[in-house]
């Protein structure tokens, strides 16, 4: 993936503030900033995909991707808990996927600074249907959150996010904060406890017909880029296309950027540009229903991966 420049950031540090607590105008220290997000702060991924894992060559790449950065390079990976299997890397464990074809979660996990764990599932090759996403979710150990106060160490996770999303051949994906996702999930239950009300939570169900939310980090696949066009144009601070096809949109400048004082999840003011240009009926909320589907078929993504990897 080729990273699109970096704009220029004179004052970094106010971008990790809180900014219902920061003073305008005002640069906090790191050490105040780090007191603010401990024990809060975990960053999380979640990338999710329909393509054939059992293709020749398909997880192979995967595993090439997810080896791709040494900084984040697993130790172990496994199918029962703990995960005690060490593995020479994933390209090799992931190679052979009889586990996966058999619909059996892969868990993985790596043990040293920065710490990261999590798992790949495929559960349409198990007792799932056909129409069901396989999926790659991880996160960052609580302790490990002060690795990325490194500029250096976000633009590295920032590329291998999105060299492991083109590697899954991913349709959809983020990375964010985990208190995003619980903010969101939190309304939806909120509705539900005044007797309103509600769709769907955000999730696996509400990915066949809409777009989970904006994040830090946001993936969209080739069918996404085709469906959406020139609306991609502008948005986000930093956009980089993958080689196959797809689009990674920065949202933010960092992922410290949770409020937990805000009134809706959908306040957030860097999210009405997303809302605006790519219509926020395309995106899951706690108010509208969803009864028409605004996302891309499983059909339409993976046709529009075929002609993106040049495929006959």
């Amino acid at each position: 993936m080729v990273l699109a420049p970096r704009p220029t950031c004179p004052a970094r540090r106010v971008a990790f503030a809180s900014p219902n607590t920061a003073t305008p105008g005002a640069v906090e220290t790191a050490a105040q900033i780090q007191g603010k997000l401990r024990g809060m702060f975990r960053l999380e991924f979640e990338l999710c995909s329909f393509a054939d894992l059992r293709a020749p060559g398909v997880l192979t790449r995967l595993g090439r991707a997810l080896d791709s950065e040494s900084l984040l390079k697993f130790d172990r990976m496994d199918t029962n808990e703990p995960v005690r299997n060490m593995i020479a890397s994933a390209e090799a464990y992931l190679s052979d996927g009889h586990d996966l074809i058999a619909g059996r979660e892969v868990l993985f996990e790596r043990r040293i600074f920065p710490k990261l764990s999590g798992e790949l599932s495929a559960p349409s090759y198990g007792d799932g249907t056909p129409e069901q996403q396989h999926r790659l979710r991880g996160e960052l150990a609580d302790g490990d959150r002060d690795w990325l106060f490194e500029e250096t160490n976000l633009e590295s996770f920032a590329a291998w996010f999105g060299r492991v999303a083109d590697g899954f051949d991913a349709c959809y994906g983020y990375s964010a904060d985990h208190q995003m996702a619980h903010q969101q999930a939190g309304e939806f239950g909120r509705v539900r406890r005044e007797k309103r009300w509600a769709p769907l939570s955000p999730g696996p169900e509400s990915d066949m017909h809409s777009v989970r939310d904006v994040y830090w980090l946001n993936y969209f696949g080739p069918a996404y880029v085709e469906l959406w066009g020139e609306r991609w144009a502008d948005l986000g601070i930093r956009r980089a296309e993958t080689p196959g096809g797809g689009l990674v949109v920065w949202a933010t400048d960092t992922p410290f950027v949770y409020e937990e004082a805000i009134a809706s999840f959908m306040d957030y003011s860097w999210k009405k540009p997303f809302y605006s240009a790519l219509g926020r009926d395309s995106f899951v909320n706690a108010v509208l229903p969803a009864w028409v589907s605004k996302v891309p078929t499983r059909d339409d993504h993976l046709r529009a991966l075929t002609v993106a990897r040049g495929q006959d």
